[in-house]
């Protein structure tokens, strides 16, 4: 899957960016090769991504679930591989073609399945704005004293974090790169360090004796639906096109932000038997700062670095869908995130992990396979080079849009989405794998029984991308180990 830098990404801006460019970030159009980022630069971003204080709730809320440090451990190192091998592919998929989940969705899954992709990038990114402004909500309230304005609080905090959003992805990752990942970093391995040394080992590594604990799949999937996006493509366009950009960062976000963060908050949990997660903050702010203000000014600056990704998401989906300047939907969308927040949506945080394990991965998954795999199994590469437009779009790749509903049933029972009883498993790994092989059995039949236009039409084809014949075994290979795009055929070629 190597590939070149010369060939990988050959962006167009189609008609209806009307010219936006880098003015609005590229939200329209593919991100040119010019503008690419280093992989420090992608490393840094994905940092405050991903190891957030978010990720400390994550500790905390399974060592309330009667996790013990070990047993956490294992279930992040597990999910951590299952996680670790799907950001591979879907960093390499934005990096690949340099547009946003969206514009990709419109050349792999037609016009219904990018509006349906759009929605759901919507909807969980919005949920995870509301929780990390509520978390900072809890925050600032619980070490400045004022725990009875905690929902104004998490108001305000939602509104003040969309700031950074109106300037695009220069601003998240200048923020990102220079001021939150190495406060992140630092703070958070002292903290590690500090209560490991100190806290006995008997107290440290014993099991939290509580009713109705937390499954070990849950606990996998929680670590899993913690840190996912399903929409990489969106931070991934901005980097280099070839596979080895993107190991670094993610080996590093996932060690510091699936590993160390909830080890660190599930420890300072134990070490003083904690039992509400605003009194951790207060704990942790005195134990390694020794006051407050200095906690403050830290969480406002790395909630605002990980906010900052969760609206820009929200912002490159609506973008897909209306026209209009990005700083429309950065305040509308920042504007609903923050109401919910007033209403501490914090509550239902594994519901909302869960949730984004499955809603928009099931997509990528999909993308993935028809971009990397369905060429080399059935010998038919759908174009994807330049962004498709709404008016060139196909209407839907059927089987695509029937694999990600099938992944959203089996996720959603057996991740316990639907109702808590039926859970089973490591849910998002279930939900991807029942999307794979539901879209490859559905490519499978549709090139079996169909061919030529009907064919490419079930498929969702671009439609200045129809009548293309099936690459031959053995056909002539492009620089990244993809068959060479064919020449228009006779209509009806199989």
């Amino acid at each position: 899957m190597a590939s070149s830098p010369s060939h990988a990404v050959a962006p167009a801006v189609p008609a209806e960016s009307f010219g936006e460019g880098a003015r609005d970030d590229y939200t329209t159009s593919a991100v040119p090769l010019s503008a690419r980022r280093s992989t420090l630069n992608m490393t840094l971003v994905w940092i405050t991504g991903n190891a957030a204080f978010s990720t400390l709730y994550t500790g905390y809320s399974l060592y309330q679930g009667g996790f013990s440090l070990t047993d956490m451990l294992i279930a992040s190192l597990v999910g951590d591989a299952i996680l670790g091998i799907y950001w591979f592919f879907a960093a390499y998929l934005g990096s690949r073609f340099g547009q946003t989940e969206t514009l990709l969705a419109r050349t792999f899954l037609g016009r219904s399945g990018s509006m349906v992709v759009s929605a759901l990038i919507i909807i969980a990114s919005v949920g995870w704005y509301s929780f990390q402004a509520n978390l900072l909500g809890i925050a600032i309230s619980s070490l400045a004293g004022v725990s009875g304005d905690v929902k104004i609080i998490s108001l305000g905090a939602g509104i003040i974090m969309m700031f950074n959003n109106a300037f695009g992805f220069r601003s998240v990752s200048a923020w990102a790169k220079w001021i939150a990942a190495p406060i992140l970093i630092l703070w958070v391995l002292w903290a590690f360090a500090k209560v490991f040394v100190e806290t006995p080992s008997s107290q440290l590594y014993a099991t939290p004796h509580i009713a109705g604990a937390v499954g070990f799949g849950v606990a996998v999937s929680t670590f899993i639906g913690a840190v996912i996006w399903g929409s990489e493509p969106d931070f991934w366009r901005w980097s280099k096109p070839k596979p080895s950009a993107s190991i670094v960062p993610i080996v590093v976000a996932l060690v510091l932000g699936n590993v160390l963060f909830p080890l660190a908050g599930a420890a300072l949990a134990a070490s003083r038997n904690l039992t509400d997660f605003g009194h951790v903050i207060s704990y942790i702010t005195s134990y390694t700062l020794g006051f407050a203000a200095i906690g403050v000014i830290i969480f406002v600056i790395t909630q605002v670095a990980t906010n900052d990704l969760n609206l820009y998401e929200v912002v490159t989906a609506a973008k897909n869908l209306f026209k209009g300047p990005r700083i429309v939907y950065v305040v509308v969308f920042g504007l609903i995130g923050s109401v919910f927040a007033y209403f501490q949506v914090i509550n239902h945080y594994t519901t909302i992990a869960e949730l984004t394990g499955v809603l928009v991965p099931c997509v990528t998954v999909v993308m993935i396979l028809d971009a990397f795999a369905v060429p080399r199994l059935f010998g038919i590469r759908r174009p994807a080079d330049t962004v498709t437009a709404w008016a060139s779009a196909g209407l839907a790749n059927v089987p695509g849009l029937v694999a990600i509903a099938a992944g959203l049933v089996v996720g959603g029972f057996t991740g316990g989405i639907f109702t808590a009883s039926t859970t089973w498993g490591i849910g998002p790994l279930q939900a991807w794998a029942a999307t794979s092989v539901v879209y490859l059995a559905g490519v499978a039949v549709v090139k079996a029984l169909t061919q030529g236009e009907t064919r490419d039409r079930l498929l969702g084809f671009p439609l200045t991308a129809r009548n293309l014949a099936p690459h031959p075994e053995g056909a002539v290979q492009d620089a990244a180990g993809l068959p060479a795009q064919p020449g228009p055929t006779v209509a009806g070629a199989p």
